[in-house]
């Protein structure tokens, strides 16, 4: 428990290559005072670990793979009062989920995270982009990915329909009222698949699909309405 609430965290993994870096993620996450830490192997690949907290810490080996949407249909199975939904490529230190939850009540925030955009332009990749290690304040953006925490109301949604990837972009479109913030931490550490093939922005095929579907936010929510791009900020 952090600050009187419960934690629960979701990993996925679904590529051979990540299967020993997820068991290791997954480890992490169990050394951080959460209640819950589900591995999801969409893939199959993972040796089955065994955990030193197996009540705290389990694993899913899922009998097929439902894609990025995983997490977001089971994250209602879990009793946490605050969900993580965290990459096989990004390991925790010691202090990481205290820091998401520390920000979360000094900001007020819906979601928090390692990464976020302030979409004020029509390209994707040419938005504001913040990242927790490199910033000395909450910063307010329109959407926070890659690892992040939103509070248990903002999940339970349709998944039907969602892109592979453009999962996070999906689910804090969902939520427009809630109010999104990367925290500055360094208590994490990157991994090397999270720049090398296996990611998922490397493939230009599912680059595109992330910008087009993010084209289409856009226009409907941020181009008409520049005073949203100004709360923002």
């Amino acid at each position: 428990m952090i600050n009187g609430k419960t934690v629960s965290v979701l990993i996925t993994t679904y590529h051979r290559k990540r299967a020993d870096d997820a068991i290791a993620v997954a480890r992490a996450w169990c050394k951080q005072p959460v209640e819950q830490v589900w591995l999801l192997d969409c893939g199959g690949y993972c040796v089955r670990p065994d955990f030193d907290t197996p009540d705290k810490c389990v694993y899913w080996r899922l009998p097929f793979d439902p894609g990025t949407r995983t997490d977001y249909g089971v994250a209602l199975l879990t009793d946490g009062d605050l969900i993580i939904c965290a990459d096989d490529d990004i390991v925790p230190r010691l202090g990481f989920a205290q820091d998401l939850v520390d920000g979360m009540d000094a900001t007020g925030a819906g979601f928090v995270g390692v990464i976020g955009r302030v979409f004020n332009d029509p390209e994707y990749r040419k938005t504001t982009f913040y990242r927790a290690s490199k910033i000395d304040e909450p910063k307010r953006v329109d959407f926070t990915g890659v690892c992040y925490m939103a509070k248990r109301k903002y999940f339970g949604f349709d998944t039907r329909g969602m892109p592979v990837n453009a999962d996070d972009l999906w689910h804090c479109r969902r939520y427009p009222e809630a109010s999104k913030f990367v925290i500055p931490t360094d208590k994490y550490e990157n991994l090397p698949t999270c720049n090398d093939g296996t990611a998922m922005f490397k493939n230009p095929e599912l680059a595109a699909q992330r910008q087009a579907y993010y084209a289409e936010w856009y226009r409907e929510a941020f181009e008409p309405h520049p005073y949203l791009r100004e709360a923002s900020a």
